[in-house]
């Protein structure tokens, strides 16, 4: 993520908010890029996406589709998440203090403001705007659910009815999608009726009959079993386009764990992951000796990605791999130094007898992808003389299960807190004495974190001590993890 780029959502089910996002921004950016998310995982526009990007890993021949999708949706997602931010600023602080932010963007960011700019003519018809001469105003949070009602109608779009071969090249796609099945197309429709119904000059009463009515008839219901005939019809659909994939029962395994289903509000906050818009520091080659030599004289922390086959079917979720890579050696470790006072990442392929010998020569903390955590403690680290910390980094609410795994028996966890520009609290749990749980996460998350904890879903008990040695060797981790 760029510096300047504050919150960032990529049709998954999580967003990254950038800690480096000045405090004042830091719910206005959650809000936003939480309303990105709601709008893709509670529409069938929006789920076709989040299951082609989880595909494309596999299988790489059509990611264009998200591309193409994603452009034709632009105008829908971000004008009503942006219009979310104002919502905000008119219910938490005053109407002028959202006008100044609208003005904000029109000088500064005319991109956003141009998104937010077909929104603009509700701002009339707002309880909250003293100035306007409207006949007829409702309140922000009414004004609002008309404006989440006209994206869910313009999401409404079955990208199912097109037949496969639609979707095998790029431009014809384009072509399609740019007609009646285009939601920029059909929110621009949409807030013209609304909008004409709001500037009617007849009696109020009227006027919200005719808005109920037309809202009833028109956007649609999305609980859980809709979204379940929504996923099944997208399922069969990409099985028909992905048909002949090399990758095709990797794929199938892919489509038997999706899963799509109502999220509460709270959950949808509390997606965030906090990520760093610093640059990584650069990478050089090393060996053994150049990482044990480094970690005696500089500040830093040895990252243990995993074997080469964990590593490359990590790296596979994310971009495709060749299946060749696949099947490499298991007895390979990808380790990294991170050397925080030369600013540089030293990176090394070792035997696991070279491994283990590293591990047992540095006095610096060992980071571990949770992932591997378990199968690299048993081969490299049960001698381990230094901290070793599983980190995580997915979102609280999917982090769950994944800490339930490492707290079968009721755990020691304390909150470590970082404060700088977006605050983010650091979980860190007591796996067993000089291991821990590390997993960085958003301040909306703690709400939920607490609720689990006190109704038993995590045996966890605030009583971990976090002396001033273990606080500066996490404090180093975060550092590192951050690129700070």
């Amino acid at each position: 993520m760029e510096d300047n780029v504050f919150g960032e959502y990529g049709f998954a089910n999580s967003y990254e908010i950038n800690i480096n996002t000045p405090s004042q921004l830091g719910v206005q950016t959650t809000i936003h890029e939480a309303f990105h998310m709601i709008f893709t995982l509670q529409s069938p526009y929006g789920n076709f996406i989040h299951m082609n990007r989880r595909l494309s890993v596999a299988d790489g021949r059509f990611l264009y589709i998200n591309k193409v999708l994603a452009e034709h949706c632009r105008q829908v997602q971000e004008a009503a998440s942006v219009f979310a931010e104002i919502t905000y600023l008119v219910h938490t602080q005053s109407f002028e203090s959202a006008m100044h932010y609208i003005q904000k963007l029109r000088a500064d960011n005319r991109e956003y403001f141009n998104y937010l700019k077909p929104l603009c003519p509700f701002l009339e018809f707002l309880e909250e705007n003293k100035d306007s001469t409207a006949s007829f105003k409702l309140p922000i949070i009414e004004i609002f659910a008309l404006i989440k009602s006209i994206v869910l109608i313009s999401l409404d779009v079955d990208l199912t009815q097109l037949a496969p071969d639609v979707f095998c090249k790029e431009k014809t796609l384009d072509r399609c999608i740019a007609g009646e099945l285009c939601p920029n197309r059909i929110f621009r429709d949409t807030v013209k009726q609304i909008l004409n119904i709001l500037k009617r000059d007849t009696y109020p009463e009227k006027i919200q009959k005719d808005l109920l009515d037309f809202i009833v008839e028109h956007t649609p219901v999305y609980n859980e079993e809709n979204l379940r005939l929504i996923q099944e019809r997208h399922r069969q659909f990409f099985k028909r386009l992905y048909h002949d994939s090399p990758n095709y029962s990797v794929l199938m395994d892919i489509l038997s764990e999706f899963t799509i289903k109502e999220m509460d509000p709270v959950d949808i906050m509390g997606s965030g992951i906090p990520t760093t818009g610093n640059p990584q520091y650069p990478l050089e080659k090393g060996d053994k000796e150049d990482i044990i030599k480094w970690s005696k004289e500089d500040v830093g922390v040895l990252f243990i990605l995993g074997d080469m086959s964990s590593a490359i079917a990590e790296l596979s979720r994310k971009i495709p791999v060749h299946s060749r890579y696949h099947n490499i050696s298991r007895n390979r470790f990808c380790i990294t130094f991170l050397d925080y006072t030369r600013k540089k990442q030293y990176t090394a392929l070792l035997s696991s007898k070279q491994a283990k010998q590293l591990c047992r020569a540095i006095n610096t903390p060992i980071v571990v992808n949770y992932k591997v955590y378990h199968a690299i403690q048993r081969k490299l680290l049960h001698t381990s003389r230094v901290p070793v910390f599983a980190y995580c980094d997915r979102s609280y609410i999917n982090a769950v299960e994944v800490i339930r795994s490492h707290t079968n028996i009721e755990k020691r966890f304390q909150l470590v807190s970082y404060q700088k520009n977006m605050g983010f609290e650091v979980l860190v749990i007591e796996i067993e004495q000089g291991f821990y749980f590390l997993l960085p996460m958003m301040n909306l998350s703690l709400h939920r974190l607490f609720q689990d904890i006190q109704n038993g879903t995590l045996k966890l008990k605030r009583e971990l001590t976090i002396d001033d040695n273990l606080r500066y060797t996490i404090d180093t981790v975060i550092n590192c993890i951050f690129y700070y």
